[in-house]
C-alpha cells in the first residue's frame, strides 16, 4: 500500500533499518558532565549524606538526580567555572533544581553571602509565565528572587542593590541578542543556565564553560520520574492548511483525549479549530490576544480542570508546567529537534498519561515525535482510507 511505503520512506518509528532492535541500557545512574569530573552514586541511605544534612531536612521530596544537579553546580563553582548550563529533560524539575542549588551553602560561600543573608537571585527569562512559575517555586524558600524579562532593561535600582548569582531560564536562548545586550551588566557575578536543549537550530554556540547533565530523558522515563510516552501518528496530505485535517481528527477522536493542548502554526488555525471544538461540546480557550497575566490564568484555569482544551500558537511552546496534561496535539509540521522536545515535554510530567497525537506528512516531515522520544509505552498508525471513507488505525507492537 503507498502509505506504508511512505511511512517506510520517512521512518516514522525512528528505528532505521532495524527498527526490531532493542535501544542498548543506559546506566541506573547518569555521569555529571563536566570538563573533567564525574559525580558519585547517590547514597543507599539518608544517612550517608549527599549535599549536606540541609538537603536531606530540608528537601524531603527531591529527587537524586536534583541533588547530583546541586553537587554538580557546587563543582563547577569550585573548579572556577563562573557560566554552568544545567541540563535536564523538561518536565523533570529544573526550576526545583536551581532552587536547591541557591540553598547550597557552598553556593552561598563561593558567591560571598554573608550568614543570616539572603541569597540574591536575578532570575532572566524570555516569557512572563515562566517568571511567574519561578516566583511560585522560589516562594517562602528564604532565597530572594529577583524576577526580569530579558526583553527589558534591569530597573536601575536592582543594579545598585545588586545580586549574587544570575539564573537564565531556556538558556538556550542566551544567545539573543537581548541578551547578549545585558551580558556587560550581569557578568560580574556566576550565572547559572537552565535547558533542556543545549543546542540551537541556528548553530549558535550557547557561552557557558561547563554543562552538568544529571540525567536523560531515557533515564527519567525509565526511572519513573517522567510519563512513557503513547504515540497516535496521523498520516497528512493537507499541505501547508491545517484546519481541515484537524477538524476531521478531532471531530473522530477529541472524545478520546484528556487534558489537551493544541500546538498550531497561525493565529487563523487557533480560532477555527477553538470553534470546532465549542460546537463538539468541550470546554475550550485559544490563545489569541491575551496578555500575559491573562495567559497565566487561563493556564490555571487548564490546571485546575476547568477547560479541557488550550489551543495556540507559539504561544505556550516552552518552559511551561502545566498540572494534569495528559495530551499534546501537534497539529503542524516541525523542523526543530528543539520545539518537538519542548512540545512534547508539556505532557511529560508522570502523574498523567503523555499521549501526543502528531501530523506526519510522510514527503515532507523532517522530524517526528520518534525522533525525540525514542521509546515508546505504545504507538499507532491513523489514516483515512478514502477509498472506504473511514479512518483507519493500526497498532504497532516496537
Amino acid at each position: 500500500m503507498q502509505v506504508s511505503l511512505a511511512v517506510q520512506q520517512l521512518d516514522l518509528f525512528g528505528m532505521g533499518p532495524e527498527r526490531s532492535m532493542p535501544l542498548p541500557e543506559e546506566p541506573k545512574r547518569s555521569i555529571v558532565r563536566l570538563v573533567d569530573a564525574a559525580l558519585c552514586e547517590p547514597p543507599k541511605d539518608e544517612s550517608e549524606g549527599l549535599v549536606g544534612e540541609w538537603l536531606l531536612k530540608k528537601e524531603k521530596d527531591s529527587r537524586w538526580y536534583q541533588m547530583d544537579a546541586v553537587e554538580g553546580v557546587e563543582k563547577a563553582l569550585q573548579d572556577g567555572h563562573r557560566r554552568i548550563c544545567l541540563v535536564m529533560p523538561t518536565g523533570s524539575g529544573k526550576t526545583h533544581a536551581s532552587l536547591l542549588t541557591f540553598k547550597s551553602p557552598v553556593v552561598r560561600e563561593i558567591c560571598g553571602v554573608p550568614e543570616g543573608k539572603p541569597l540574591r537571585v536575578l532570575f532572566v527569562a524570555h516569557l512572563h509565565a515562566l517568571l511567574v512559575q519561578a516566583k511560585r517555586e522560589f516562594e517562602g524558600s528564604q532565597v530572594q528572587l529577583i524576577t526580569q524579562s530579558a526583553y527589558s532593561d534591569i530597573p536601575e535600582k536592582v543594579i545598585a542593590e545588586g545580586w549574587d548569582i544570575v539564573c537564565i531560564d531556556e538558556a538556550h536562548h542566551e544567545a539573543m541578542r537581548t541578551y547578549q545586550d545585558q551580558l556587560e551588566i550581569i557578568a560580574g557575578t556566576p550565572i547559572l543556565g537552565l535547558t533542556a536543549t543545549a543546542d540551537r537550530d541556528d548553530g549558535r554556540l550557547i557561552k557557558f564553560s561547563a554543562m552538568v547533565e544529571p540525567i536523560s530523558r531515557v533515564q527519567a522515563v525509565r526511572e519513573g520520574f517522567l510519563a512513557p510516552s503513547v504515540l497516535r501518528t496521523i498520516i497528512d496530505e493537507s499541505g501547508t492548511d491545517k484546519r481541515e485535517i484537524l477538524t476531521d481528527v478531532l471531530t473522530q477522536f477529541a472524545h478520546r483525549m484528556g487534558s489537551t493542548l493544541i500546538f498550531v502554526q497561525t493565529h487563523v488555525e487557533v480560532l477555527h479549530i477553538a470553534e470546532v471544538l465549542k460546537k463538539l461540546g468541550f470546554s475550550v480557550e485559544a490563545l489569541v490576544g491575551q496578555s500575559q497575566q491573562e495567559v497565566t490564568e487561563i493556564l490555571d484555569r487548564f490546571s485546575r480542570k476547568e477547560v479541557q482544551f488550550l489551543v495556540n500558537c507559539a504561544r505556550i511552546d516552552e518552559g511551561v508546567d502545566l498540572l494534569g496534561c495528559s495530551d499534546v496535539v501537534m497539529g503542524r509540521q516541525y523542523d526543530s529537534k528543539r520545539m518537538i522536545n519542548q512540545t512534547i515535554g508539556r505532557a511529560a510530567r508522570p502523574d498523567c498519561p503523555c499521549i501526543i497525537w502528531e501530523l506526519v506528512d510522510p514527503l515532507e516531515t523532517r522530524y517526528t515525535a520518534r525522533t525525540i522520544i525514542k521509546e515508546v509505552q505504545e504507538q499507532s498508525l491513523i489514516y483515512f482510507d478514502h477509498q472506504e471513507k473511514v479512518w483507519i488505525e493500526q497498532d504497532f507492537n516496537l
